[in-house]
């Protein structure tokens, strides 16, 4: 791995590519735990509970989306101790390592522990301002019905919300997220 500034680490070569980065937020977490509850979270803001299959739908649905991004960043947002076998994993299935970056969290958290939010986001949004974002818990908070704006909570909906405070413009990947 080649470290590209404070915190943020590239696999392997660069991919000079306009298109929507990719940003994945734990993904494998209900695995790593030994869940087997994951419930599909959807852009129509409604969970999509699959009965008796939700752990492989989300996870057929996360493959496909790797397999289809060659052509664009991916950035994973992952704890120190999961970095290596969940980026072996990507690799795998992407079946390449370039434009591929990986980012350390703190434990239990997306925040990245080896930079800040205000430095990782720049960087990733110096490639596209739309980011797409998929992989760990996404929790609609409870405070929405006082707020002009939806806000969320875990992994992947705090990542989304730390990207929209900053006047980017995320977006839940459709199946690829999870409660």
């Amino acid at each position: 791995m080649i470290k590209v500034q404070e915190g943020i680490y590239r696999y392997d070569g660069e991919l000079n590519s306009s298109k929507t980065p990719l940003v994945i937020v734990h993904p494998w977490y209900g695995e790593n735990v030994g869940g087997n509850q994951f419930k599909i979270f959807g852009t129509d803001f409604s969970i999509k509970e699959i009965l008796n299959q939700t752990k492989s739908h989300y996870l057929q649905n996360l493959e496909n989306l790797l397999r289809d991004s060659a052509d664009r960043n991916i950035f994973l947002f992952e704890e120190e101790k999961n970095l290596e076998i969940n980026s072996e994993n990507i690799i795998k299935i992407r079946e390449d390592g370039k434009g591929f970056y990986i980012i350390p969290t703190k434990w239990g958290s997306p925040t990245p522990s080896q930079s800040n939010w205000d430095d990782t986001i720049e960087f990733i949004g110096a490639f596209n301002k739309k980011i797409d974002i998929a992989g760990g818990y996404v929790w609609e908070s409870p405070h929405n019905k006082r707020n002009t704006r939806r806000h969320y909570t875990g992994c992947a909906g705090g990542t989304y919300d730390q990207f929209l405070q900053r006047n980017y413009k995320p977006r839940f990947v459709d199946g690829c997220c999870f409660e």
